[in-house]
């Protein structure tokens, strides 16, 4: 929002088209929810203009997820006020930005107001190059994992490594075994200790005991066991 105002408040800056604000890989659109309901809570210091000040624009590459969206009832309110619209967007492939319900078409060059964009959980899945540099340029290998350590089995019970994978020395680490259930985890010395059914039993309800009958009392030959006298009730009748 901070964004929003430093241009309006620019008389020499160009305002006569919204800011548009640009969701990449939004998913099911829960962040995207929650920026708009904070910003529609803001509308009291928003600049004033002729038409919204912003666009949120929520995108992903899947497009099962922008019919999602526009069934949603909570994301489609925004729609229907300007404030919010759709868009398929691969950013490993597009170069243009279809919205969905303006029809409008965002170019590199087509905007007058830098937009603004998200990408909280794109960058990470983007394919990259490596290039190295020794005398020459070549492509380069990365490796984004590391060997696990002890502390993987302490605080994730049932962690298990591919030792093909990681050929270093693991000889401190506790060797992975299978445990009924189907499910891989460190030996029972490794593991925090559990409850068992003998340091915790569970509650029982006390025996019922036989209510004593005052003295003098008729018991019209009835015994004094609960199941007996059920039994001789029961003849009885």
């Amino acid at each position: 929002m901070g964004y929003v105002l430093d241009w309006y408040s620019n008389p020499s800056n160009d305002t006569s088209e919204p800011m548009y604000v640009i969701d990449i890989g939004a998913g099911f659109g829960k962040l995207s929810y929650l920026i708009m309901y904070s910003l529609l809570e803001m509308k009291e210091h928003w600049p004033s203009s002729d038409h919204p000040p912003f666009v949120y624009v929520v995108s992903d590459c899947c497009k099962d997820y922008v019919s999602l969206w526009q069934r949603d009832p909570y994301l489609s309110q925004f729609a229907r006020m300007g404030y919010l619209d759709f868009a398929v967007f691969d950013c490993a492939a597009d170069t243009d930005l279809i919205l969905l319900n303006s029809h409008l078409s965002i170019s590199p060059d087509s905007l007058l107001i830098p937009p603004f964009f998200l990408c909280s959980c794109v960058l990470s899945t983007l394919p990259q190059d490596v290039i190295k540099v020794e005398q020459t340029l070549s492509r380069g290998n990365l490796s984004v994992y590391q060997a696990p350590s002890s502390l993987d089995f302490q605080y994730f019970p049932f962690f298990c490594f591919n030792k093909s994978v990681f050929p270093g020395n693991t000889r401190e680490l506790p060797t992975p075994s299978r445990f009924p259930g189907g499910r891989f985890s460190a030996p029972p010395s490794t593991l925090p200790s559990r409850p068992t059914r003998e340091s915790s039993p569970s509650p029982r309800w006390p025996a019922p005991s036989s209510p004593t009958p005052s003295p003098g009392a008729k018991t019209a030959g009835f015994s004094s066991s609960p199941t007996r006298a059920f039994s001789r009730r029961r003849t009885l009748g």
